[in-house]
């Protein structure tokens, strides 16, 4: 009422004349502290920039609020395993006018496929191509720009770390026990992209194959996108041996990964 109105008055003539300090209020880093760290990662790992981070802050609010907040979370195959994407996409378009579209994994599989083609061409024969994201594990393999095979399992590296190594470092028991559980989950889809044909040219792409050959001797990304880089199977087991001890922290500090 009258009284209330005249006290804010007054305050805010005190805080213009300096007797008392202006009011602050909290920046929504401060409010939500996932959000700052979350902007940084997606500007790091994703390449997206501030603009587009500042229209989408409302929604980012949301999913830190709904969905957590670890930044790994979010990849592709968490956005098409939600319940609420539908409502995710809808509104997006009603507050920003960009009509999204979810790609499946399939989809996804398909087009990675057809990039390493392109890139590599017709002389190499039959292709078969591994990219591990963070929700998702697609797995390829043809001698044409579409493949015979198009998979895409629920088996990214930041969905495992999440549901399987809790412990940080993980215990060897933890680790030899998703060993195991994986050599089971991936016998029907490695067996399925085998028959297709035996390989003559055998592609990973993805930023986690790039960090773990990097790790094992190939070339740095300053290097160039034409510099041949390879990795072993004896090399990759001799590092996941001595990695596998590691905290995150530690891994974080390793040439070629990013925390």
């Amino acid at each position: 009422s009258f009284w209330f109105g005249a006290a804010a008055l007054f305050l805010s003539y005190l805080q213009e004349t300096s007797v008392l300090p202006p009011e602050r209020y909290p920046s929504l880093e401060e409010t939500w502290p996932a959000l700052g760290a979350f902007r940084c990662w997606m500007q790091e790992q994703r390449g997206i920039q501030d603009s587009t981070l500042d229209t989408y802050q409302a929604i980012l609010i949301d999913l830190l609020a709904s969905l957590g907040t670890d930044p790994t979370a979010y990849t592709a195959a968490a956005v098409r395993a939600a319940t609420n994407s539908e409502d995710v996409l809808a509104r997006v378009l009603a507050e920003t006018g960009v009509a999204l579209k979810v790609l499946s994994g399939v989809d996804e599989s398909r087009l990675t496929f057809l990039a390493v083609r392109r890139w590599y061409g017709w002389s190499p024969g039959r292709i078969i191509n591994i990219d591990i994201g963070g929700g998702s594990l697609e797995l390829s393999s043809g001698v044409d720009e579409e493949p015979e095979v198009a998979l895409s399992l629920p088996l990214g590296a930041g969905r495992l770390t999440r549901e399987w190594l809790q412990d940080d470092p993980p215990g060897r028991r933890r680790v030899a026990m998703l060993r195991d559980w994986l050599s089971t989950e991936m016998a029907d889809a490695g067996a399925r992209v085998l028959e297709a044909g035996a390989p003559d040219l055998t592609v990973a792409t993805s930023k986690t194959f790039r960090s773990l050959a990097r790790l094992t001797g190939a070339a740095p990304s300053g290097a160039g996108p034409r510099v041949k880089r390879t990795l072993t199977a004896s090399g990759l087991r001799q590092l996941i041996a001595f990695i596998s001890r590691m905290t995150t922290a530690d891994r974080a500090e390793l040439e070629g990964v990013s925390a």
